[in-house]
């Protein structure tokens, strides 16, 4: 979803964009990005190189949509680039034009595979779930044959297509704080939950224009 303003101008900056952070040579100007994704854990979260994704061709070389530099100590995370509007012919003038991602259908598909299993009906959360491996290069699952009938199991493999497929996106920890209210394995997160720790703490100049308001109970 774009932002248009007065005068049909977009909102393009150099800041308050997963670029930023995320970006360095030799798309922008930057040796190094902030953030980033190390390659033991790319190779972690992808662990099926027939993944479209990242995986792997003719035995040696990657190929990803998501990063650049794997043969750099620090490789880029490059999922999201839209550099000057994506008009741009050279990087020397970073500017970021990509816009905020509300929601799409991969999100939707396995938020439904989610909820299905939630409702005790996985050979149908199934069924979403592979609509999104299919799409992705990967071989459809079956809930007897790779999940042993077992709900946790295909629970757990829903959460970790999420993180694959909507990795830098800004889902993670409300999916991680959902996964741990079905499936009950963290002791140390579901005592987060439950004291309120998963929230924002209100802020304290809030709070001083507004007596009113009262800080949250965890953050206390």
């Amino acid at each position: 979803m774009g932002f248009n303003f007065a005068h049909n101008d977009n909102e393009a900056t150099q800041s308050g964009h997963l670029e930023q952070l995320t970006l360095a040579y030799p798309l922008v100007q930057k040796s190094y990005p902030e953030i980033y994704i190390s390659k033991d854990s790319l190779f972690s979260i992808f662990a099926n190189f027939d993944d479209l994704r990242f995986g792997i061709m003719d035995t040696i070389k990657y190929s990803s949509y998501y990063v650049q530099n794997l043969n750099e100590e620090i490789p880029v995370f490059s999922k999201i680039k839209i550099i000057q509007d994506g008009s741009a012919k050279d990087n020397d003038f970073g500017v970021f034009g990509s816009s905020i991602v509300f929601t799409r259908l991969e999100d939707i598909t396995l938020l439904r595979a989610e909820a299905l299993c939630a409702l005790n009906r996985s050979t149908e959360a199934v069924s979403y779930l592979n609509m999104i491996r299919t799409n992705r290069g990967l071989r459809e699952v079956s809930f007897k044959k790779d999940f042993g009938n077992n709900r946790e199991n295909l629970i757990a493999e829903i959460f970790e297509e999420r993180r694959r497929e909507l990795m830098g996106e800004g889902w993670r920890w409300y999916d991680l704080v959902r996964r741990q209210k079905l499936m009950k394995d963290n002791e140390t997160f579901l005592q987060l939950i439950n004291s309120g720790g998963i929230y924002w703490p209100v802020s304290e100049d809030i709070i001083t224009a507004n007596s009113q308001i009262e800080q949250n109970e965890f953050w206390k």
